[in-house]
C-alpha cells in the first residue's frame, strides 16, 4: 500500500469525524497513538472514526471494524454508514453496501458522493435502472452544492445505459461533456473517458495519454478503452488486450474499473484472454 504522508484534508476528515474524500493513506504512528488513545477512552466516536479511516485502505475489515464501532456510539451518523458502505464495496459485498449507502443518503440527501456510491452498490447488482436514478441524483446535488464535478456520474450512467442495450441513452447522457467541463483533478480521468466514448478523442491519443506510473489511474483509463472497443468500435480483440493489462496490475484490485475487467474476463472476453 502507498506510504504517502497523510494529507490535511485526510487529517481534517478524521477530527472532524466526517466522510472519506479523496485520497486516503496509512500513517502507523498517527495510528500507534489513536489506538493508544481508545484504550483509555473506549467511547470516543471520533478516535474510532480515525481509525476507520487510517485502515481505510490498508486493511478493509479493520476500517470496517472502527466504523461499526463509530455507529455504535453514534447510530445516526450518515458520513459513517457511507464510509463503511464504501469498505463493504470494496469487498464486494453489494447487499451490505446499498443497505449503509441507502441509510446514509436517508440522514443526509444533501451530499453527491453518497448519492454515488449507492449509484454504484445498484450497478454491481445489476440494477442498472437504480444506479441511474442515484447518478442523477448525485449530479443534481453537485449542481446545487457547487462542485459541478459530473463527468464521474456522466460515465457511470453512460456504462449503464450500455449494459442495458440503450446506447441512445448513453450518448445522452453525456452530450454535454466537453473539454471545459469542470472536474475534480482526481476525477479527470473520467472526463477523458467521455471525450473519448463521444469521438473527440481517438482511442491512439488516448492510450498514448494514458497514465500508466499510477496502478489505479491506469485501472481505470484502461477499462475505459475497454468499454470503447468492445461496446462502441467492435473491436473485442483490442478490448481483451486493455483487460490483460488491467488484471496484470499488481495492486488496488479494489478498484472498480479491476472488479467490472473480472466480470468481462468471465463473460464476454472468456475466450479471449
Amino acid at each position: 500500500m502507498s506510504h504517502e504522508p497523510v494529507k490535511e484534508r485526510q487529517i481534517n476528515i478524521m477530527k472532524a469525524g466526517g466522510a472519506t474524500r479523496g485520497p486516503i493513506v496509512m500513517d502507523w504512528d498517527m495510528l500507534k497513538e489513536v489506538e493508544a488513545f481508545l484504550k483509555d477512552h473506549p467511547d470516543s466516536f471520533k478516535a474510532w472514526v480515525a481509525r476507520g479511516i487510517l485502515y481505510f485502505n490498508e486493511d478493509f475489515e479493520k476500517a470496517i471494524e472502527s466504523l461499526s464501532h463509530a455507529l455504535a456510539i453514534d447510530p445516526f451518523n450518515g458520513d459513517q454508514y457511507y464510509n463503511r458502505g464504501r469498505k463493504f464495496l470494496s469487498q464486494d459485498r453489494y447487499p451490505q453496501a446499498l443497505a449503509d449507502l441507502t441509510m446514509a443518503t436517508r440522514l443526509d440527501d444533501a451530499d453527491a458522493w453518497k448519492w454515488h456510491f449507492r449509484g454504484v452498490a445498484y450497478y454491481f447488482l445489476d440494477q442498472f435502472e437504480q444506479a441511474i436514478e442515484c447518478f442523477r441524483r448525485g449530479i443534481e446535488w453537485h449542481v446545487k452544492n457547487g462542485t459541478n464535478n459530473t463527468p464521474p456520474e456522466k460515465d457511470w450512467i453512460f456504462m449503464a445505459y450500455l449494459h442495458m442495450g440503450d446506447k441512445e441513452k448513453a450518448f445522452e447522457a453525456i452530450a454535454d461533456m466537453n473539454r471545459d467541463t469542470p472536474v475534480e483533478a482526481g476525477d479527470l480521468m473520467y472526463l477523458k473517458r467521455c471525450l473519448l466514448y463521444k469521438g473527440q478523442t481517438s482511442i491512439d491519443d488516448f492510450d498514448r495519454d494514458i497514465d500508466r506510473s499510477m496502478a489505479k489511474r491506469v485501472i481505470t483509463e484502461l477499462y475505459g478503452a475497454v468499454v470503447y472497443c468492445h461496446y462502441l468500435a467492435g473491436d473485442d480483440k483490442r478490448a481483451a488486450g486493455y483487460l490483460k493489462e488491467i488484471l496484470d496490475v499488481e495492486e488496488d484490485h479494489h478498484a472498480f474499473g479491476y472488479k467490472m475487467a473480472l466480470i468481462d474476463k468471465a463473460t464476454w472476453a472468456k475466450d479471449l484472454l
